[in-house]
């Protein structure tokens, strides 16, 4: 079943567009296989016939129409989760970038050989099943137990770049979390120094001169006694950063017991990665994609 073929979930769809710098003269579809690599023609040719490829403005219906170099083309699509694994789905693909939905229990990379696979696992399967020897490598990571959006590249050094600058690549990080209380403000930004603590393998608020600087703003959603729904915005990424900040201000994230919390309302630790505005770190367009919020986080 081909990549368009798949069918549409419940609250899987998204859209986003992407676009490419046509570097030889040929027809549509030829630029098309170079932008999806492995995908077959009859997909691509339903592309152009669905109205979905642009070619320097102007809608393209003929397959067989002729680009030139230099020209952009744009397609705009409308994506539909292909799901590779119980707890992994593709969201997104070009020549560079992959992204995913994450489930809760996998984590993005790293883990021990031979034990559960890891979200590059799947993804480097997913490749290998297409005849595509490539590695993957992540852009950022999300937690074991954080579901949603996850980034990863193709090349490492694409990888890098992104994680080296997550502020010009990541430009709109949106997590929705349900925290124990609620807090007195309805909206507010945690701002502190935050290091990694090797006894306890948790991140701790630190003096300015011993931790790294970080930002996080949120946004109550739904307040109650016992727990409260908040979106949460990171200018900052760095590790557990979410949860630390809300287990500081006495919110901790409900399920995150490592950070302080008591109860596990939604059987989880209750964080999801709801969006992702990622600035293409080849051809610099935007791509917004987004993840439905688990019920559990309702």
């Amino acid at each position: 079943m081909g990549l368009l073929d798949e069918p549409v979930e419940r609250g899987s769809t998204y859209t986003h567009s992407m676009a490419y710098r046509v570097r030889t003269r040929g027809t549509i579809l030829e630029a098309l296989e170079l932008m999806f690599q492995g995908r077959s023609r009859r997909d691509l040719r339903r592309l152009v016939s669905d109205e979905r490829v642009v070619v320097e403005g102007s809608v393209v219906t003929d397959p067989r129409a002729i680009v030139e170099a230099g020209d952009t083309v744009e397609c705009v699509r409308f994506g539909r989760r292909i799901k590779l694994h119980p707890r992994v789905h593709l969201l997104f693909e070009d020549e560079h970038l992959l992204a995913v939905e994450k489930g809760p229990g996998i984590l993005t990379s790293g883990g021990v050989r031979g034990k559960e696979p890891t979200v590059v696992d799947v993804l480097e399967h997913y490749l290998r099943k297409r005849g595509l020897r490539r590695r993957v490598f992540p852009c950022h990571r999300l937690d074991r137990d954080v579901s949603g959006v996850c980034l990863l590249a193709k090349d490492p050094r694409i990888a890098r770049r992104v994680r080296d600058d997550p502020r010009r690549f990541l430009e709109d990080r949106i997590y929705h979390a349900l925290v124990e209380g609620s807090p007195r403000k309805p909206e507010g930004t945690i701002r502190s120094y935050l290091k990694d603590d090797d006894t306890t393998m948790v991140v701790r608020e630190a003096a300015p001169g011993e931790g790294k600087l970080c930002v996080t703003h949120y946004r109550v959603l739904r307040p109650g006694a016992d727990w409260s729904a908040l979106e949460v915005r990171l200018e900052t990424g760095r590790k557990n950063q979410i949860r630390a900040h809300l287990a500081s201000i006495g919110h901790p994230v409900a399920g995150d017991t490592k950070y302080g919390a008591r109860k596990h309302p939604a059987g989880r630790v209750a964080l999801h990665a709801a969006r992702l505005t990622v600035v293409h770190p080849v051809s610099g367009h935007r791509i917004e994609l987004c993840s439905p919020v688990p019920e559990a986080i309702h």
